[in-house]
């Protein structure tokens, strides 16, 4: 969970509209090639959807510096 932790340090000193850090929950499932992590992080009113958006963007740069990978399932359609 380090590298969630390390975005959520990074970006309560960069945004006023995150309370406070990000907080990793853990692991909430595993269904097939998808793995949910349940974090939480307060925000100001109104501030939900922008800050979750920016949390989302954050965390797959970060994942990305440290070479960390997401399985996508592979879908084939056939015609």
């Amino acid at each position: 969970y380090q590298v969630l932790e390390d975005v959520g340090k990074k970006l309560k000193s960069r945004h006023d509209s995150i309370l406070d850090e990000l907080q990793v929950d853990g692991i909430e499932d595993f269904n097939g090639p998808e793995l949910k992590i349940r974090t939480r992080t307060r925000v100001r009113p109104g501030q939900h959807a922008p800050v979750s958006r920016i949390i989302r963007k954050e965390i797959m740069a970060a994942f990305n510096r440290e070479g960390l990978t997401i399985p996508f399932e592979k879908r084939y359609k056939f015609a």
